[in-house]
């Protein structure tokens, strides 16, 4: 009796998560400046990090002055991250000291991550030129200790400023700031900013796809439409490795892939463990593929472009693409 009521309790606790969260995305997220030029763009958490980082390492007990200068500040996007990772002074302090030649290009390139705001306006611009009803939540960018590269949440999209600190050789795997992908350069932060903008919008549309990933199609549709449009609006993405792993590798892993999506077996694509030591995000980049051939497949670019961010129906752009049919005819 008491495990069924732990069940019960468990799911409704789940439905009250998925209530809340798919509520922000359908009426919360309405509220967000609809004009570009009005959205808040804040590296202030990121900046601050970097002066509490160059005192700490001047400083005996660094973990100390982590926890006085960065953790015990009123800042809900560190708070965030402390609460969902378990993030803590003595384990930035820890990390600081196991991977010196990460923080010292931490230090040397965050102010080029900085410098990425005009960047991101221009993007602002453009995707509201495509997509007029784009609404354009608050953006903040902190230090989150390789955590997570960007987190959605009700006040605003979060960005590690951290995993832009790469270089041309992302697609490296052997580069010691590639970490298997994720790494990628100061420019490429607009990239991954738009990625998340373009998931905002979608959800709007359909805000409870996020909490049902089973459907391996969908899923993959849905990160590559989003890798798509950063790549149109800004001219890069930020899945390079995965790219550069799936060109090399393409017939044997496209027919993988087919086979997964006829069976409806997606679980271990999601969760990407079939492809141990190889980029992250190489899901994604199957979606790219399929959503580049779409757009490009038709004369109506702007109608192609509002199809993608709504996302209404993934599987009819998947046929449209011509992969369904190619892929049937070379992996049958």
């Amino acid at each position: 009796m008491i495990g069924w009521t732990v069940r019960i309790v468990g799911v409704l606790a789940a439905l009250a998560i998925v209530a809340l969260v798919g509520g922000y995305f359908y009426f919360i997220a309405r509220s967000h400046p609809a004009d570009p030029s009005e959205a808040q763009i804040s590296y202030d958490d990121l900046t601050t990090f970097i002066s509490v980082h160059q005192e700490a390492q001047a400083n005996d007990d660094t973990a100390a002055v982590y926890a006085a200068e960065y953790f015990a500040r009123d800042s809900r996007p560190v708070d965030t991250y402390v609460s969902m990772f378990s993030m803590s002074a003595e384990r930035v302090a820890i990390d600081a000291q196991d991977r010196p030649e990460l923080y010292a290009r931490l230090l040397a390139d965050t102010a080029d991550v900085v410098a990425t705001e005009p960047k991101i306006r221009a993007a602002y611009e453009e995707f509201k030129n495509r997509y007029p009803a784009a609404v354009f939540p608050p953006i903040y960018i902190l230090y989150g200790n390789f955590q997570a590269r960007a987190l959605i949440r009700p006040y605003g999209i979060l960005f590690s400023g951290e995993y832009f600190i790469g270089d041309d050789n992302v697609s490296d795997l052997t580069d010691p700031h590639s970490l298997n992908g994720l790494m990628n350069r100061p420019a490429d932060l607009a990239s991954q900013v738009i990625h998340e903008l373009a998931h905002i919008q979608q959800a709007q549309k359909h805000p409870l796809v996020p909490f049902f990933r089973g459907d391996l199609l969908r899923w993959t549709v849905t990160e590559g439409t989003a890798d798509f449009i950063a790549m149109l609006i800004t001219g890069s993405h930020t899945n390079q490795a995965a790219h550069a792993f799936l060109v090399g590798n393409k017939d044997a892993k496209w027919c993988a892939f087919f086979e997964a999506v006829e069976s409806n077996r997606g679980r271990e694509w999601l969760d990407q463990s079939i492809f141990a030591g190889h980029p992250h995000g190489i899901g994604p980049a199957f979606g790219y593929q399929i959503v580049r051939a779409y757009y490009e497949s038709g004369d109506n670019k702007d109608a192609a472009f509002t199809a993608l961010v709504e996302l209404d129906d993934y599987r009819r752009i998947y046929e449209e693409s011509g992969f369904s049919a190619r892929l049937t005819t070379m992996c049958s």
